[in-house]
């Protein structure tokens, strides 16, 4: 089959095949990948016994910067706040959304996934998450090949991503795969590889590796791949083929197990998150990346110093009379006395070593520079001979390009939750009719107060007209009517009309406010009116998240200052229902 046929040549182009960045620049991510999983591991192409039997040392330079940069780059589940453009009239689906969006991260452990999404993010480079039926994922990217290595997007590239499934997972996908039985019964076999050209090992029981490309394929080869007959051969359409058996040589055993075309572009199913800026080629250069150069050149030096300090630690003598004592160390006790008119000490120096350690200190400082890892990031106290100011400077700037770091890897974040998570999400809401408002009571009491405000906005009208006072007074009242009964949510679907283009969410790093928090704190000693002081703390307490105590009741008010509580007017009743608030 000739789809086949084409998987397997592209992997084997990928693997073995040089592309080039420009006519002088040959590049191969494959290769790439390999050499940032040896930086990862600590490890030299060749081994670390050397020729001559030494033991070549690793000094890892790459790893603290990674930590350093993870530390301040870190987000998790609880920064994540969808809210409305129109507050008022979506505030019970957006709490809705929080609460659900917040259960499904707890689920599908989306805690640890974000942790593995910044390491990957800063020591790769790159993540790539691809769209699945119940949500997304994220790409084990030594195992995700792509194809066209010198797109800018993946939208102009296919993608084949190999992986393992066992038995029981083939036939798990009874319902949307063929060929399973042929699959199970010539495809199988007991050794597992972390990737495509590593050495397998005996597992227990069988595996089945298979590989998923999904990409622009002609019509008349995925008419084939459907086991159909026609279609264009000119005419280029999106779909995902998955195919199992393509090792195993014989065309026989080779097998299509799902062949469809797809709609829209690749970023409606694959969304990319870069930490550098494109160069010529698709994957970006990570920390990892950044530091080949500075890590072979501080392991060089390093090991120079250590077999030089080696030398010069050993203790050596000379004498010229051959009758003297061949080893000194062995053959001589406590108190033995030596006559010789000519032993010494050889005095071992090792050249160079001052200029050694000012070039490795230079290429840590060049390192550090470049990771954005200064001491003070590290978390390090700075020289003491440092400016306090100049501290606080590098501190400042240093945390500018985390901001922009974490804005690059969040908002594509964001995109997946829109395009992959949120439609399943609003779907599953639609079809509950009853839903139950639970969780922080200081939270289920502005709860309350927003579903006050929304009646009391339904029904200005049939109120009629009142002064400030007279409406505080019946907000208030209107709360207290439903404090006495349990917090539900009118699931109807209003609700959820039209609600998707009025959704936003923020995440640490892309709310300005945040940045913004220690410039209105300095203002706040100078601003003298009260209203605007508090309005400034109410700002500072959105942006940090902290919980607003529920405003004090105009009764309570006036009840302290013995003027008694305000009494609504005899033709000024308040309406029991006249229209019902979508919650109670």
């Amino acid at each position: 089959m000739k789809i086949l046929d084409i998987i397997t040549s592209e992997i084997h182009e990928y693997q073995y095949g040089i592309t080039h960045l420009d006519e002088n620049i040959p590049y191969s991510e494959y290769k790439l990948k390999k050499r940032i999983q040896l930086f990862k591991n600590c490890y030299y192409p060749t081994g670390k016994i050397t020729e001559d039997g030494d033991y070549e040392h690793w000094f890892d330079i790459i790893h603290p910067a990674v930590n350093s940069e993870v530390k301040n780059l870190d987000f998790n589940t609880k920064h994540f706040l969808f809210f409305s453009t129109a507050p008022t009239q979506d505030f019970a689906a957006v709490y809705v959304i929080n609460l659900s969006v917040d259960e499904f991260m707890w689920d599908n452990g989306t805690a640890v996934e974000l942790n593995s999404t910044v390491e990957a993010y800063s020591g790769d480079g790159n993540v790539l998450f691809r769209k699945t039926s119940d949500g997304y994922e994220m790409c084990d990217m030594p195992n995700t090949y792509i194809i066209n290595q010198t797109a800018e997007t993946i939208d102009d590239t296919d993608v084949i991503e190999r992986f393992y499934m066992s038995q029981s997972d083939l036939r798990g996908m009874s319902n949307t795969y063929k060929n399973i039985d042929e699959v199970i019964k010539n495809c199988g076999n007991t050794t597992f590889s972390r990737t495509e050209q590593a050495v397998g090992e005996i597992r227990s029981k069988k595996l089945y590796e298979i590989y998923r490309r999904t990409g622009e394929v002609s019509e008349k080869d995925l008419f084939e791949a459907q086991g159909k007959k026609g279609g264009d051969e000119n005419k280029y359409v999106l779909a995902r083929i998955v195919s199992a058996g393509l090792k195993k040589g014989k065309a026989s055993n080779r097998y299509i197990l799902f062949a469809e075309e797809m709609e829209g572009k690749m970023c409606d199913y694959f969304i990319e998150a870069h930490r550098g800026p494109y160069k010529g080629k698709w994957w970006r250069e990570g920390l990892y990346e950044l530091g080949f150069d500075y890590q072979v050149r501080f392991n060089d030096i390093s090991n120079t110093i250590a077999r030089g300090l080696d030398w010069a630690g050993k203790v050596m003598f000379s004498h010229s009379d051959k009758i003297t004592l061949q080893n000194l160390r062995t053959q001589l006790k406590n108190g033995s006395l030596i006559k010789s008119d000519s032993i010494k000490q050889l005095s071992v120096v090792m050249l160079g070593f001052e200029q050694l350690i000012t070039e490795r200190n230079a290429i840590l400082q060049q390192w550090n520079e470049l990771s954005n890892s200064y001491e003070v990031v590290q978390g390090k106290n700075m020289p003491a001979q440092t400016a306090f100011r100049a501290v606080a400077t590098i501190d400042v700037n240093a945390n500018k390009l985390f901001v922009f770091l974490r804005q690059k890897l969040t908002l594509p974040y964001k995109m997946v939750f829109f395009k992959f998570v949120m439609p399943n999400l609003i779907k599953a809401m639609t079809a509950k009719d009853i839903i139950r408002v639970t969780g922080d009571p200081t939270f289920i009491e502005r709860f309350r107060r927003m579903a006050v405000d929304s009646w009391y906005s339904s029904n200005l009208v049939q109120i009629g007209p009142h002064t400030n006072e007279m409406g505080m007074f019946i907000r208030e009242t209107k709360f207290q009517e439903f404090s006495q009964s349990e917090a539900l949510i009118e699931n109807v679907k209003d609700i959820w009309e039209n609600i998707m283009p009025r959704l936003r969410l923020t995440i640490t790093g892309e709310n300005y406010l945040t940045e913004e928090v220690e410039t209105i704190s300095e203002l706040i000693a100078f601003e003298e009116d009260p209203m605007r002081k508090g309005f400034l703390l109410d700002m500072i307490y959105a942006a940090k998240g902290i919980p607003v105590p529920p405003p004090v009741s105009l009764e309570a008010l006036q009840g302290s200052s013995g003027k008694g509580p305000i009494k609504a007017k005899s033709d000024m009743e308040i309406p029991q229902n006249p229209k019902e608030p979508v919650s109670a």
